[in-house]
């Protein structure tokens, strides 16, 4: 993949080059999101014994809406035969995204903060992985035109 990205910067990408620089996107933002951060370790200082617990058994459900979405999508494009790897990367993406997002969850962790400072942590958290997320996912979009420039 690594080869992939590097050709696609030096060519100029090709006709499907915008599927390619926001396929990609999509994947930056997904491996951001999976590092921790500072503020996550000060939230989980900042729990008691039974919000620890809790806590790590939403990220564990979290984990497991996330890997069943992506094995849903994998199945989904696995039926697309004649459309070319980052348009299926590209959709793959997007249909986990939806399909995380709409998946109900069992519990939210701002139901069991006591204190204010744990709801301000927490938002921070929260936060911080949005911007990683949608801010990888924007640049993508907003560069696809200057890295495809001669096949736009």
């Amino acid at each position: 993949m690594i080869k992939n990205v590097i050709k696609l910067f030096k060519k100029g990408g090709g006709p499907d080059c915008p599927y390619k620089i926001i396929g990609f996107g999509f994947v930056i933002g997904s491996i951001l999101c999976a590092y921790p951060n500072r503020e996550e370790n000060e939230f989980t200082q900042s729990l008691n014994a039974s919000q620890k617990l809790r806590w790590q058994n939403i990220q564990t459900e979290r984990f497991h809406i996330y890997i069943s979405s992506i094995c849903i999508s994998l199945l989904t494009i696995s039926f697309f035969r004649k459309v070319p790897f980052w348009i299926k990367l590209m959709i793959m993406m997007i249909l986990t995204v939806s399909i995380y997002l709409v998946t109900p969850k069992t519990a939210y962790m701002s139901d069991y903060l006591i204190f204010k400072e744990q709801h301000n942590l927490l938002r921070q958290i929260n936060r911080k992985q949005q911007v990683r997320y949608y801010g990888s996912l924007t640049f993508a979009i907003i560069s696809a035109p200057f890295i495809c420039r001669s096949y736009l």
